[in-house]
């Protein structure tokens, strides 16, 4: 009986918890934001539907179904992959609308001159995106290791703290159209710093953690999807005149990183591929080049080189780097996301810096191409930067990062550590969150051999006897 009311007290908790929040999100939107003057425009947003709904949608399919179907390699937690997945995204948007808002006016002086309503518009809810993208990534590194209540209340922090940090970074004069800074380092690493407080030692070796030939197939879907639709979470935010270079640099990588990724996985997996690096590493290329597509413009040569270059140390990362970690630190990460966000991520930077010490004038046709992709530069300004210094600015902006969000994660999960926490027994099951089915068999390659179809119906017509004997007594 006990149990049955720790249940009951948890799930009171979680419904107070989102039910107070919708409540409070209806008020604030309704008292701090206001549709934006664009959205009234007969011009204006006849155009931005043009040029950013159609990208908005690609990277919303991006963050519903490939962040979620990604998820679904373990064998007995797809439901909660894709379910909680769709709520904590659809939570995150509304959160970021507020908080990102909010920071943009503290950082441009709102403390000062007072703040005003936060206007919404179909960048607003781009940038929702990006954001839900970082905690998806965060969910990753925790999969099956949390409760709803547990990640609802780490996204809500994560929101808080990824808004600062994404004002910070530009503040300093970040380029990173693709968000592999902003976005992925941060989410990755934000993720794994909450990991480590959060994962159990017995989760470690959980026969849970485990995929079947379905669950993986279910996965793939994800990496399809992501793979197809990346170009536009990556160009979404360009402008013009890089835009379409962006889209071009961004293919060119991840078809870099896959076949490079399947090569890597036939070399280190002793001849055969292994679906985690198909389903994975085949994507690092659009990590890697989220900070430089729209810089990569000497040749596209550059963008493959680099697609490749990630593909090896993602793999690397599945096979080497992540048991090490493990070994060495006791850092579990279910879904490995230090090797396609994280480590691709920090490549991302390196490149960026690498290209931008690197740039020439003479390879943009006019002074509003260079201001356009070099922005934060300053170009043509008395406090213009080098080249060379913006490559550092780079790395700082890198530095930044991955520090603010290994302390922001450990703070959070130290925060949600014994608030609604999963049992020895409840790491990697949808039964804790979820009515499930009882009778699948989903038994592919099994190696104990063929089901004995003929003892699990005798051990069926056994549980029915005895729930007719409890209902006669």
């Amino acid at each position: 009986m006990s149990g049955d009311k720790n249940v009951h007290m948890e799930s009171k908790l979680f419904q107070n918890f989102v039910g107070g929040a919708q409540l409070a999100f209806i008020a604030l939107f309704a008292a701090c934001t206001k549709y934006a003057k664009s959205t009234q425009d007969p011009t204006a947003s006849p155009e931005a539907i043009k040029t950013t709904y159609g990208m908005f949608q690609d990277v919303h399919v991006m963050i519903f179904i490939g962040f979620g179907f990604l998820m679904t390699f373990l064998r007995r937690y797809g439901y909660s992959s894709v379910g909680l997945n769709f709520l904590v995204a659809a939570f995150v948007i509304q959160e970021h609308m507020l908080v990102g808002g909010f920071f943009e006016q503290v950082f441009h002086g709102g403390l000062s001159t007072g703040f005003h309503k936060i206007e919404i518009s179909l960048n607003t809810i781009l940038l929702a995106d990006f954001a839900s993208a970082a905690v998806l990534i965060t969910f990753g590194a925790l999969l099956g290791k949390v409760s709803a209540m547990q990640l609802l209340l780490l996204a809500f922090f994560e929101i808080i703290f990824f808004s600062i940090n994404e004002c910070i970074l530009l503040q300093i004069g970040l380029m990173d159209v693709g968000g592999s800074i902003i976005v992925h380092v941060f989410g990755a690493y934000f993720g794994l710093a909450a990991s480590w407080v959060l994962t159990r030692k017995e989760w470690k070796e959980d026969e849970g953690n485990a995929a079947v030939y379905h669950s993986d197939l279910f996965a793939m879907i994800g990496t399809i999807f992501l793979f197809v639709f990346w170009p536009s979470f990556v160009s979404a935010p360009a402008s013009e005149y890089d835009q379409e270079r962006s889209i071009i640099a961004t293919l060119l990588a991840l078809v870099g990183s896959c076949i490079t990724a399947f090569i890597m996985s036939h070399r280190m997996r002793g001849g055969q591929f292994c679906m985690v690096d198909v389903q994975n590493a085949t994507l690092a290329g659009g990590v890697a080049i989220g900070s430089s597509a729209n810089l990569v413009v000497s040749t596209p040569g550059q963008a493959l080189a680099i697609g490749v270059a990630s593909g090896i140390l993602s793999v690397l990362g599945y096979t080497k780097i992540q048991p090490m970690l493990e070994k060495t630190i006791g850092l579990h990460d279910t879904c490995g996301v230090n090797n396609l966000h994280g480590m691709p991520g920090i490549l991302a930077a390196i490149c960026s810096a690498i290209v931008c010490a690197t740039s020439s004038r003479d390879e943009f046709p006019s002074l509003k191409h260079q201001i356009a992709v070099y922005g934060a530069r300053n170009i043509g300004q008395s406090n213009e930067r080098t080249a060379v210094e913006q490559g550092g600015y780079q790395l700082l902006c890198l530095l930044v990062a991955f520090v603010f969000a290994i302390i922001s994660g450990a703070a959070s999960a130290f925060i949600v550590k014994f608030v609604d926490r999963l049992g020895e027994k409840e790491a990697f099951l949808d039964s804790i969150l979820w009515e499930v089915p009882e009778t699948e068999l989903p038994f592919y390659f099994d190696h104990r051999g063929e089901i004995n179809r003929d003892k699990l119906e005798k051990g069926k017509v056994d549980d029915d006897a005895i729930i007719e004997e409890g209902k006669a007594a």
